[in-house]
């Protein structure tokens, strides 16, 4: 409830800086094009907590219609998972090992960005943005005591949608040397629910104890923030301006 309040106000500053018009006699003139790079932020849009680093780095280009707004997008390219889990059990004739393996891209936004300088260097955004979906598959493999393997006849594919979201920022960037530019911005936003679709295919005629053995850790490591909610970024870029 605290966040939504919060965000609440924020919309309601924004709304207002965005309808009241504030020019100043000494707003610099701006080149039309800002090229930035935004390798520091801190955000909880992937997670559940904050997190701090530079495993996403983002790539916006902007241009200037008017000398106070901007049009532009942002980029991010996606992350590579691989990931390999092994289960035992043991049989009376045989142990039995399930390996879970997959490869696949994460994390890939690419976000529509409009910037309106209100006062001097500072300026208010509205963004939107979408996550692209992605999927995995997960196949099993039995080993006997004579260390033979054995490609059991069943699969899971598990494909999550593409996700969209949107946020509002206040920010500040500023032109150096000419040709430089340095800025920073906050955004609060709404992450959309991602939609999960699970398929299977197995042999029913094949051993259903070690399928059910597996089915009851399938979800070891899937991904827990498909859930809609709230989410905070905040970053430090540079780049270039002409």
């Amino acid at each position: 409830m605290k966040l939504k309040y919060k965000f609440k106000n924020f919309t309601y500053i924004l709304f207002w800086i965005l309808t009241i018009p504030l020019y100043s006699e000494g707003d610099p003139e701006r080149k039309k094009i800002h090229i930035y790079y935004t390798p520091i932020y801190a955000n909880n849009l992937n997670q559940k907590s904050s997190v701090y680093g530079t495993s996403e780095s983002y790539l916006t280009i902007m241009y200037g219609l008017f000398n106070n707004f901007y049009l532009g997008v942002s980029y991010n390219s996606p992350n590579k998972n691989s990931e390999q889990y092994f289960i035992n059990s043991i049989s009376r004739q045989n142990q039995l090992t399930l390996n879970r393996k997959s490869e696949y891209l994460t994390q890939e936004k690419l976000i529509l960005r409009s910037q309106y300088f209100f006062w001097n260097n500072f300026y208010a955004s509205i963004n939107l943005g979408i996550e692209k979906g992605y999927k995995y598959t997960e196949n099993l493999i039995s080993t006997n005591m004579n260390n033979s393997l054995e490609i059991i006849p069943y699969q899971k594919t598990t494909a999550f949608s593409d996700r969209p979201f949107a946020s509002i920022g206040l920010g500040y960037r500023k032109e150096f040397f000419s040709n430089l530019i340095i800025g920073t911005e906050f955004e609060l936003g709404y992450l959309s629910t991602r939609k999960v679709n699970k398929h299977y295919t197995f042999d029913p005629g094949y051993s259903m104890a070690l399928v059910s053995t597996y089915l009851n850790t399938k979800d070891i490591n899937e991904d827990k923030n498909g859930y809609s909610r709230n989410y905070h970024f905040f970053s430090i870029y540079a780049g270039i301006a002409f």
